[in-house]
């Protein structure tokens, strides 16, 4: 035996709550059981049309610009027989206020994804109401914060090898005179790294640096040595305090900062991510002025940190 039913996802206004009824205690199956509104499809009848009158007959209300959402399919048994079960899941919403059959419906509730875990649906309903949710979620602007901190340690690790390529005596030269020195170039991407990530994922935000785990920048911009342990470090704590911060650290408006006043923190983050490469562009120009062979820019080009990730 094949039974279609066609149910209703009757959405707020904001579409981020669903209308879910509870069953009746008197009712055959399933009582007291949590379902979403709607019923069988009558031998010869229109979905929409089962629709309107299964809201009709149960809330009094209009199913407003019904959509089709999904459809499910499943085997089941009912009094000993098989049972193919289709069910045509639309969304709505409806005009009027709706009222319940009492004979039919114990309680209605609004619900969002937060509140269904403590209720006890009929079959399938639950799923039903989870799918819609999933499906509202926007798709990733941005790759995963993982993934992101994952390329940002590629970049570093080709600026370090940037940094071998110069010598102590090269960290004084200057490409433009009023420019940073090439070895305050190096110290300024570790330290832009390390004042934004202290900030965003620790909320530490201070107006000058000078804290006990900053060296100072006249010695270790002097030093090929002293700039590949900073930037080393700082790379370091980066990944370190992203393990330890909550997820807010990330969303939340950054109002605390010194700096860009208003603007959520993986936006932040983003800014001494792409200065990195800023720098490094102009890293790339020195080299070549100073007769240096720069590295291949990209990160995949190193077998040792691509060959695990290709594919991921």
């Amino acid at each position: 035996m094949q039974i279609i039913s066609c149910s209703a996802l009757i959405l707020n206004k904001a579409g981020d709550q669903v209308l879910i009824s509870r069953r009746s205690e008197n009712r055959r199956t399933a009582p007291g059981l949590w379902e979403v509104i709607g019923g069988r499809l009558e031998h010869g009848e229109e979905p929409e049309t089962c629709l309107r009158r299964e809201l009709h007959e149960e809330l009094q209300v209009s199913p407003i610009s019904p959509v089709l959402q999904n459809v499910y399919s499943c085997l089941s048994e009912a009094n000993g027989e098989p049972v193919h079960l289709v069910s045509l899941v639309y969304t709505c919403r409806v005009g009027g206020t709706p009222v319940p059959n009492p004979r039919e419906i114990a309680e209605l509730r609004w619900v969002g994804p937060a509140d269904l875990g403590g209720l006890s649906f009929a079959a399938n309903c639950r799923q039903r109401v989870e799918d819609y949710f999933r499906s509202r979620r926007p798709a990733p602007a941005y790759a995963p914060f993982h993934a992101f901190l994952d390329h940002w340690h590629g970049v570093r690790m080709v600026t370090l090898e940037l940094l071998s390529r110069f010598s102590d005596a090269d960290l004084g030269f200057r490409l433009v005179p009023q420019w940073r020195t090439t070895g305050e170039l190096f110290y300024h991407i570790g330290g832009h790294q390390h004042f934004v990530a202290r900030g965003v994922l620790q909320r530490r935000w201070h107006d000058l640096p000078g804290e006990p785990d900053e060296p100072d920048m006249a010695s270790t911009a002097s030093s090929v040595a002293g700039l590949r342990e900073w930037l080393t470090y700082t790379d370091q704590k980066l990944q370190e305090w992203a393990e330890a911060a909550d997820a807010a650290c990330l969303t939340d408006l950054r109002p605390d900062n010194p700096w860009h006043e208003g603007i959520r923190g993986w936006l932040l983050l983003q800014h001494p991510y792409q200065d990195e490469l800023h720098h490094r562009g102009q890293l790339y120009a020195i080299a070549r002025v100073l007769g240096k062979e720069p590295p291949i820019a990209f990160a995949e080009e190193y077998p040792a940190y691509w060959s695990p990730r290709k594919g991921q």
